[in-house]
């Protein structure tokens, strides 16, 4: 345990130094712990990064997937959606849930949703929060569903 918490003080540090590329490979630590400590890090610090993180997302293993949709459902960029509707169908239940969690994220903070969008989708992403008993979430999307489709 002595080990995780100095590897999170040295992922605060290099935060605090505004180095997020040097937090990049601490998405790849054995620790739940320390994956998310750098995932919140890469966040506040590391736009400029998303490239990287979009090619972690696609190659990386199972928990470097999750780790990068935290990331990119905390910034919250429309570009991304297509990324997270990808990612609702994965074999994983993780990162089905981080990729519904990351695209509500984001049309959350949009005025509106994008002309193509397809409501089923929302319907999806509502099963998700379902099974992994995010009630709330699960009745926020409906009423989002709701708010844009039946007018």
């Amino acid at each position: 345990m002595n080990e995780i918490i100095r590897t999170i003080e040295e992922i605060k540090k290099l935060e605090e130094k505004r180095e997020p590329e040097k937090i990049l490979p601490y998405l790849s630590h054995p620790s739940f712990l320390v994956r998310e400590r750098a995932a919140k890090a890469i966040s506040k610090t590391g736009k400029h990064l998303r490239e990287k993180i979009v090619e972690i997302l696609e190659n990386g293993f199972w928990y470097e997937k999750a780790a990068t949709l935290e990331i990119l459902g905390e910034w919250a960029n429309e570009k991304d959606i297509n990324l997270f509707v990808r990612f609702l169908n994965d074999k994983n239940s993780l990162i089905r849930e981080k990729a519904a969690l990351s695209l509500f994220s984001t049309i959350k903070r949009l005025p509106a949703l994008p002309q193509d969008f397809n409501p089923n989708i929302l319907k999806k992403v509502r099963e998700i929060f379902l099974s992994v008993q995010k009630k709330e979430m699960a009745d926020e999307i409906l009423a989002l569903y709701r708010e844009f489709f039946n007018k």
